[in-house]
């Protein structure tokens, strides 16, 4: 659309961080070109959901690196004090899909849940980070919808090297 629907949070109350690859806030620092991230999505709700359907769109500029943080991470990884591939063996999560262009979990939701998958920057540029989407799956009229007002710069990683002969 050409422009982003207002955020809706009156069942769903969602935000979505960004992390360095070893789990320390990005802050509004530019992403380079090869490195990765990784995004923490919060899903807080007052009542209780069994058939949750929670969908993270990305931006471009980025894709989906890792499509199981259970499984394929190395090392431990914590974000906030929470293990991330612990937050994803959550009993709660019925399903999870990592498209080209979305992050999708289907899962009992109820008071706070966080998601988490990592993306690899592969394009540099400016572009729109996409709104975060909840409902309830067979009734679509419960749903909550944050984000969309945000920009995200990735650097293709000359300026760094820029003035140091590199």
């Amino acid at each position: 659309p050409q422009k982003v629907p207002a955020a809706r949070r009156d069942a769903f109350d969602l935000k979505r961080d960004w992390f360095t690859a070893d789990g320390q806030p990005l802050g509004n620092r530019p992403l380079r070109v090869g490195e990765t991230a990784i995004v923490r999505l919060q899903v807080r709700t007052n009542g209780r959901y069994a058939n949750g359907l929670v969908v993270d769109s990305i931006p471009a500029g980025v894709e989906i690196e890792n499509a199981n943080l259970v499984q394929g991470e190395q090392a431990v990884v914590t974000v906030d004090g929470v293990d991330t591939r612990q937050a994803m063996q959550n009993s709660s999560i019925r399903h999870v899909e990592f498209r080209d262009d979305r992050f999708v979990v289907a899962a009992k939701l109820a008071d706070k849940m966080q998601f988490f998958y990592r993306v690899r920057v592969v394009t540099p540029g400016r572009f729109v980070v996409p709104p975060s989407y909840a409902e309830d799956m067979y009734q679509p009229q419960i749903y909550g919808l944050a984000g969309g007002d945000q920009m995200l710069e990735i650097s293709d990683g000359r300026e760094d090297r820029a003035g140091t002969g590199k």
